[in-house]
């Protein structure tokens, strides 16, 4: 919780306060062993996993991709399940990273396979059928989204600006 509070404080421009540079000082070394500690205990699968996370946050995509894919041929299914959904769901966000759509839509696909109903998946799909122009699937898992959680801002905004660029498409082919 307190490392939580800290990165708050610096995101909101607070970094150069004398006060949280000591708290971080002291508490940043323990939160680290903590989270060592924690992994130990985990299974290989979820280590890789983890592995894959702390790589995305440093923007290193590529070598994510392959932490992710080597969790998900750790997991013992369907025990662990859960990781591998995971896994292949932080592969797809490194696929869009790299705007390689069509492996994008293929692990949210496995995904969905085996959550039918994982907002993150079929969103990320849906960005990637709008990154191919292919905007009547992205709207219509866009709708899917909205179902299961109509208030998701970015969403809606989605909805909008698809709902537009169909519009658009049928009034081309009106046109011809």
């Amino acid at each position: 919780v307190v490392m939580e509070c800290l990165d708050t404080a610096y995101r909101s421009g607070f970094r150069s306060n004398n006060d949280l540079a000591e708290l971080d000082a002291k508490a940043r070394p323990k939160a680290e062993q903590m989270a060592l500690n924690k992994r130990k205990n985990m299974s290989r699968a979820e280590q890789l996993k983890c592995e894959g996370n702390d790589l995305v946050k440093k923007g290193m995509y590529e070598d994510a991709k392959a932490k992710y894919t080597a969790s998900m041929e750790a997991c013992n299914m369907p025990a662990d399940k859960k990781i591998y959904v995971a896994a292949c769901g932080n592969r797809a966000l490194c696929w869009q990273q790299q705007s390689c759509y069509s492996q994008m839509i293929a692990d949210c696909n496995t995904v969905l396979e085996h959550d039918p109903s994982n907002i993150k998946a079929l969103f990320r799909r849906a960005s990637a059928f709008e990154g191919m122009e292919k905007y009547r699937l992205a709207l219509q898992d866009i709708r899917a989204v909205l179902a299961i959680n109509p208030t998701w801002e970015a969403a809606n905004k989605a909805q909008h600006r698809l709902g537009r660029a169909v519009q658009a498409l049928k009034k081309a082919k009106q046109t011809y």
